[in-house]
């Protein structure tokens, strides 16, 4: 969650999930609303972010907050980030759902502007869908974003490579982010994620 901060007022944004993770520990998926959250589970996870973050004397800007939730022993903050919005899956989430740009908000706060925001442009459950590529070279070509695209959930398509970028096990390449909507549930959604990574092919030359 992100939220902002000014003059002591703790403002929250969107919930969201990492509902989809690797071995290698890359998001893979975040949604919003979480799946199978309960309200009072939810209200909980919200009262930590709000203690956290006055806790520590935050103020006057924007805080990136993740919480890990467990069902026998609660909500346990893990990280706050004050400054900085999250990554870009959370931002795009958010920015849709809400109508918050984060990183215009951080702006707006630290010039003590009116906020940016705007009327939330798709107010429906959403997923943003990352696809990280395996090997490492050169990249000659990218193929199936086209395919990707026409995938009937799928609202927008941001490719992260192109041709000359390098992909390294020294650090995280993202091949491509996915908006998507019009899924069931989580098993549903795990499965279009499925279908998604197996239309993305890389061309990778040796470096």
């Amino acid at each position: 969650m992100d939220v902002i901060v000014r003059d002591g007022e703790v403002e929250q944004l969107a919930l969201i999930d990492k509902f989809l993770i690797d071995e290698r520990f890359f998001e893979l998926g975040f949604v919003n609303p979480p799946f199978d959250l309960p309200p009072e589970r939810a209200e909980r996870i919200r009262a930590h972010v709000t203690d956290a973050v006055r806790g520590l004397g935050i103020d006057n800007t924007l805080a990136h907050v993740e919480i890990i939730d467990d069902e026998k022993l609660g909500p346990a903050v893990v990280e706050v980030n004050a400054g900085r919005p999250g990554g870009a899956g959370p931002m795009v989430l958010t920015n849709l759902t809400t109508g918050v740009d984060t990183a215009a908000e951080l702006l707006a706060v630290y010039r003590g502007a009116p906020s940016p925001r705007t009327p939330p442009k798709l107010p429906v459950p959403l997923a943003v869908l990352n696809i990280f590529p395996t090997g490492t070279g050169r990249v000659r070509a990218v193929h199936g974003l086209d395919r990707v695209a026409a995938h009937p959930d799928v609202v927008s398509v941001d490719a992260g490579l192109a041709p000359g970028h390098v992909v390294s096990d020294e650090y995280e390449s993202h091949a491509a982010g996915i908006v998507v909507a019009g899924f069931l549930d989580r098993d549903d959604l795990i499965e279009t994620y499925q279908q998604l990574v197996a239309e993305v092919t890389l061309e990778l030359e040796p470096i």
